[in-house]
């Protein structure tokens, strides 16, 4: 029998693109979703040799229902993506509504981890489980380059909620003996990134100024330094880190700082335009994003050194910088 990996989150980037690679290695997939794919996600829906993941609607805050799906499906992968994101947190944050947002984020990245958790060790022990960390678990870092022995000191409901369920899958793994594993991960993009993205924005805008429908692209800190990489590379090593013999956890990143600028004059580059003439900089937009704006900290680089992902396991992310953010663009022109 095929062996079965289940995903939360499968209708976003990272879940497309890792239910499209485990297609391919065989897998019976099943993915859990709660919202309609979003407008501009608007590729085709996953198809491996006729053969397409099988989509649970399921409410991941219902212990009950993953009690349901883990007994019903019996996986042998988890890989929990789904998370209350920092993206999706610019309506309330200040006064009363700032504590109903941390217990968004609560109920949404640790009660449902605990969740899983819990009902792989009751129901399928065996079951291996990967959750999606993010390199906003270290806050304000006190180093750059970090590494997975870099403290965390997370300074948001965002990176607090994510550290707490990084601890809830080490204390699976050394009390239940659970295969339980976090992945760190970095920047990584693709063409079904969302719109609340600095990325998306870059390629949106610059594609708009070709059509002559703008006239500039406006960023708060152009020269930035972002850990990039390809959303299609970083899958394969959740997947890898489940296939050793020990559960660890490992920073996936791609190891290269880049200015934000960088990207701009890639994306700009694939339209035949000089981004020199339409970026113009304003710098109170800086700090703006919703994860960070909690605890007012200058936050970064987030430059991850993923060098013992790759002793362990082999991987590496191959596919070079300016190739996918032509793809990007490309790929943003056709679905506009």
């Amino acid at each position: 029998m095929k062996p079965t990996a289940l995903i939360t989150g499968i209708s976003g980037q990272d879940g497309w693109f890792l239910a499209r690679f485990l297609l391919n290695q065989g897998f019976r997939v099943v993915g859990t979703s709660r919202e309609p794919k979003k407008p501009e996600l608007s590729q085709p829906p996953v198809v491996v040799q006729g053969v397409e993941p099988q989509i649970v609607k399921s409410d991941l805050l219902d212990s009950r229902q993953i009690n349901e799906m883990i007994r019903e499906h019996q996986p042998d992968q988890v890989y929990h993506l789904a998370a209350y994101h920092h993206s999706t947190a610019a309506r309330a944050q200040r006064g009363s509504q700032e504590l109903d947002e941390f217990m968004a984020f609560e109920a949404a990245n640790v009660d449902s981890t605990y969740y899983f958790l819990s009902a792989i060790k009751n129901i399928k022990p065996s079951c291996r489980f990967f959750y999606a960390g993010s390199a906003h678990m270290f806050g304000a870092p006190s180093q750059s380059p970090q590494n997975e022995d870099t403290p965390f000191r997370p300074n948001s409901p965002y990176s607090i909620t994510k550290v707490a369920a990084a601890g809830l899958c080490e204390m699976f793994r050394s009390r239940h003996g659970i295969y339980a594993c976090t992945g760190i991960l970095y920047n990584h993009e693709s063409s079904r990134r969302s719109r609340d993205y600095v990325s998306k924005k870059i390629v949106r805008t610059a594609l708009a100024i070709a059509r002559g429908d703008a006239d500039s692209l406006t960023l708060g800190d152009p020269d930035a330094l972002v850990d990039w990489g390809f959303a299609g590379d970083y899958v394969e090593a959740m997947f890898l880190m489940l296939q050793q013999n020990q559960p660890h956890d490992f920073l996936i990143s791609s190891g290269t700082s880049r200015r934000v600028r960088d990207f701009v004059q890639a994306a700009f580059d694939v339209l035949g335009l000089d981004c020199e003439k339409y970026l113009k900089v304003d710098p109170s937009l800086i700090g703006k994003r919703p994860a960070l704006s909690y605890s007012g900290a200058q936050v970064g680089p987030y430059i991850g050194d993923s060098s013992r992902l790759r002793q362990a396991t082999g991987w590496y992310p191959r596919t070079e910088f300016k190739f996918w953010v032509r793809q990007m663009v490309e790929d943003e022109r056709l679905n506009a």
